[in-house]
């Protein structure tokens, strides 16, 4: 066997473990984004309940739920003294980073 023989193996192997490795990476960022799909679904739903929820202490639980939710740059500076107004605002604010993620 020459010495270009196997070069030219060690190539083709490395080609086919290197088309491997992105296959893979393709379907991992798959996953990643269908998880970031589904945790956008799930913040529009409890935003939803936090809308209809008559609660002002369920409100803010939720709202803290749905903050802790959020990647750590676009979690919202909740103050001590929550309102039900600001709770409506931060929803709407929470909304709006997600429409525009």
């Amino acid at each position: 066997m020459y010495w270009y023989d196997i070069y030219s193996r060690y190539k083709i192997e490395a080609m086919m473990a290197n088309r491997q490795r992105k296959q893979s990476g393709r379907r991992q960022t798959d996953k990643k984004l269908d998880i970031a799909n589904d945790q956008h679904e799930n913040i529009f739903e409890m935003i939803e309940e936090c809308k209809n929820s008559q609660e002002i202490d369920k409100k803010i639980q939720v709202l803290y739920r749905i903050n802790a939710m959020l990647p750590e740059k676009h979690q919202l500076k909740i103050p001590s003294l929550i309102t039900n107004d600001y709770i409506s605002l931060a929803l709407y604010r929470i909304e709006e980073k997600l429409l525009v993620v």
